[in-house]
């Protein structure tokens, strides 16, 4: 007997990164006070910037979201050399990391977020070279990237203070591992690092580090941020050790792909570190310029601070096909074909068949 069947395919799709798309950029402060403004800091509630300038006698200063003149809110010792900024929860504690001016002694500091004395949480071996810093979702813990090419890794600090814990060494590529800067997913289990020429992830306690693919290959990878929702990256290629090539940004699924380039050229210079808004609309960017610390450089770029704005596409969902109409003898064998099946906004990661009643016993 041969039946007519009608097959039923559903499809999960994995959506890559052309799931948002990008707007204008506004540049928030231009030059002095800032000198080299490296890294960048955003408060819970979404209205202020914290940007450390190593160059600018190791100042931290305060930027409305919306732009203006930075206010200084701490500068010159203890600070040394400051690499990386980040904020509690609650708003009330920056933290960062200096390489100090010593080799060999890396420092974490904490601060109140409304200006005042240091603390010391961490000083000296196994920090080295510490350089992005973030916090766990909770508050307790820091994540920090440790940078010196002999021994990059990835290490944890109670937010408190006391013994960093390695979570994962950085395999020492061609004498250029790295890691750089870092984030933390929403819920607090994933890490993602970038590495220069790779990008990471390992779980928050520690683990093996495993590469992020990525179709285009990175110059040098040297900040990275999540989307709100954590399924996108962005990340900040500064073109080359010794910036040997353009200065871009691009996005990329976490689960790794084809890259999207979202912005080249000005306002973007020899860039910094950037982070995403808490509602996933911006992305806020420290950019050194073309400077040094005791002038502009040939190029007359000096440092600034800039937004630019995350715009969430309408997401297509996935067109399912399961091919002709099948006619077939019982206990026929018959092969099914969904490769006529799509997915606009992009790669479909698993089918799902279900037949007509009485098609199967």
């Amino acid at each position: 007997m041969k039946r007519l069947c009608s097959i039923l395919l559903v499809l999960v799709a994995l959506l890559f990164s052309n799931s948002a798309s990008f707007g204008e950029t506004t540049m928030l402060a231009y030059g002095p006070p800032l000198v080299d403004p490296l890294c960048i800091a955003i408060s819970p509630d979404g209205t202020t910037l914290f940007i450390a300038d190593y160059c600018a006698n190791n100042a931290i200063f305060r930027l409305p979201v919306t732009g203006g003149t930075p206010t200084i809110i701490a500068s010159g010792p203890p600070f040394e050399n400051i690499r990386g900024i980040d904020i509690s929860p609650d708003g009330s504690t920056l933290f960062v990391t200096d390489v100090g001016s010593v080799e060999g002694r890396g420092i974490v500091f904490s601060l109140p977020s409304i200006g005042g004395a240091p603390t010391i949480l961490a000083s000296g071996p196994p920090l080295v070279s510490p350089h992005g810093i973030a916090t766990s979702p909770d508050g307790s813990t820091l994540f920090i990237a440790e940078n010196w090419f002999y021994a990059a890794g990835i290490f944890s600090l109670p937010a408190t203070g006391g013994e960093p814990i390695l979570l994962a060494a950085v395999p020492p590529y061609t004498n250029y591992g790295r890691a750089i800067d870092i984030c933390v997913s929403p819920d607090g289990n994933t890490l993602f690092v970038a590495g220069g020429f790779c990008i990471y992830s390992l779980p928050s306690t520690g683990g093996a580090l495993s590469v992020i693919p990525c179709t285009t290959p990175l110059s040098y990878a040297t900040s990275i941020a999540l989307s709100a929702d954590g399924q996108t990256l962005f990340i900040l290629d500064s073109g080359g050790i010794v910036s040997i090539g353009p200065t871009l940004i691009y996005s990329l699924p976490i689960s790794g792909g084809t890259p999207t380039l979202v912005l080249s050229g000005p306002p973007l210079a020899a860039g910094g570190f950037m982070r995403l808004s808490h509602d996933g609309t911006k992305l806020y960017v420290a950019d050194i310029g073309f400077v040094d610390c005791s002038s502009v450089g040939p190029l007359g770029e000096p440092g600034r601070v800039f937004v630019l704005s995350v715009v969430p596409s309408v997401i297509q969902p996935p067109i399912a096909d399961a091919g002709d109409d099948i006619v077939a003898d019982a206990n026929e064998v018959v092969t099914l074909d969904g490769s006529g099946s799509s997915d606009p906004d992009g790669q479909i990661i698993k089918y799902t068949v279900s037949f007509r009643q009485g098609c199967m016993k």
